[in-house]
């Protein structure tokens, strides 16, 4: 995502790289502007090399996402940031859960997020380490079920109105 572009409302699934060489990324979103914004997203069952998921290289929104079941051969399967550096203004109220990697599976730069949900994510305000309890993963269905620790526990300024769960 380039010079101000939004990615609102997506669903981005199933995406696979054959890159094998270390200066290859193979993300299935790769946010590389100080103005680009990825919210009320679902990123799911993406194959990269280093990054599965999402890749931060600068960004100013990250917000109401879940990224779920990514996998990376080398690096990490869910969001990586390139270095700290360049982090977004706004990470909030994103689910990171289950991705595989080899050294980081779903985060690699916990100290971004704040009203997410990740097992690693033991910092943060308003943070939840807990199992989100999606609805039915194994078909794709990543509501959040009513006894979900998510559930009402995202900060509301950063929804939208008519933002709701995942369809």
């Amino acid at each position: 995502l380039y010079e101000g572009a939004l990615v609102d409302r997506c669903v981005i699934t199933n995406c696979s790289t054959s890159a094998t060489s270390d200066s290859a990324w193979g993300e299935a979103v790769c946010m590389a502007d100080a103005t680009a914004v990825l919210k009320n997203s679902l990123i799911a069952y993406n194959t990269g090399h280093r990054v599965g998921g999402v890749r931060i290289r600068a960004a100013r929104e990250f917000s109401n996402c879940t990224i779920v079941s990514n996998v990376a051969r080398k690096a990490c399967g869910g969001v990586q940031t390139d270095n700290g550096a360049n982090r977004p203004q706004t990470c909030v109220n994103n689910i990171v859960w289950g991705n595989l990697a080899p050294t980081n599976p779903n985060l690699d730069d916990v100290l971004i997020f704040s009203y997410s949900c990740g097992v690693e994510l033991v910092s943060g305000k308003g943070n939840v380490t807990s199992d989100p309890k999606f609805r039915n993963p194994s078909r794709g269905d990543w509501r959040l079920r009513a006894s979900s620790p998510c559930e009402n526990a995202g900060f509301n300024a950063y929804l939208s109105p008519g933002d709701r769960d995942l369809l």
